[in-house]
């Protein structure tokens, strides 16, 4: 009788040895699977802070590249004036010319 209730007892410390590294193999599956997700998640945030960086980048090349345009609209804009003022003053001379030329002749 003895030696079956040391056999139980023994066999019961087994079952409750078994299953408390159950319980540890489960609670470190855990803590991986945390540490997974959490890695996951940095590296997604590391992607998103990349990709912004690159979408502020590209947003202000695009500004520059604006503005050059603008500049250079402006240049044309403004060398148009310059030639259209230019043939005022030619045509002014011109009339000049010929209202002295009328004078003179008469």
């Amino acid at each position: 009788m003895r030696e079956r209730e040391r056999v139980i007892e023994s066999a019961s410390k087994c079952e409750l040895a078994c299953e408390q590294e159950r319980q540890r193999d489960s609670a470190r599956a855990s803590k991986r699977q945390s540490t997974r997700e959490q890695e996951t998640e940095h590296t997604r945030a590391r992607e998103t802070e990349r990709e912004s960086a690159h979408a502020w980048a590209r947003d202000r090349e695009n500004v520059r590249t604006s503005e050059k345009e603008g500049e250079r609209a402006c240049a044309r804009a403004s060398e148009k004036e310059g030639e259209t003022a230019r043939a005022r003053t030619r045509k002014r001379e011109r009339e000049h010319a010929r209202e002295q030329e009328r004078q003179r002749v008469a």
